[in-house]
C-alpha cells in the first residue's frame, strides 16, 4: 500500500535584485519637486480663499469692526481730532 514519505522541508530563499543607490541629487529633486506641488496647489487657493474675504469684508460696514468707546474723554479726542467742533452726541 501507500506508505508516507518523511516530510522534508525545503527552503525558499528569495534573492532580490540590487537597489538602486539613492543620491544627494535624487533626494533634493524630489524635495524641490514636492515643494512645487504645493506651490502650485497654494495658487488658487490663495485666490480662492482672497476672493471670498475681499467679498465678505465688503458687505461688513466699518462700524460694526470696532468696539464703542467706553469713556467720553477718548471719544472726545477722537472727535477733535476728526475736526469736528463739538462732540459728538453719542453717549457710551
Amino acid at each position: 500500500m501507500f506508505q508516507p514519505q518523511d516530510a522534508q522541508p525545503f527552503i525558499v530563499e528569495i534573492i532580490r535584485p540590487p537597489a538602486q543607490e539613492t543620491t544627494v541629487a535624487d533626494v533634493l529633486i524630489g524635495a524641490f519637486g514636492l515643494a512645487g506641488v504645493f506651490a502650485l496647489a497654494a495658487v488658487p487657493l490663495g485666490l480662492v480663499a482672497g476672493y471670498f474675504l475681499i467679498r465678505w469684508n465688503a458687505r461688513r460696514r466699518p462700524e460694526d469692526d470696532h468696539m464703542p468707546h467706553i469713556t467720553p474723554s477718548i471719544q472726545l479726542n477722537a472727535d477733535r481730532e476728526a475736526g469736528a467742533d463739538r462732540p459728538s452726541a453719542r453717549v457710551p
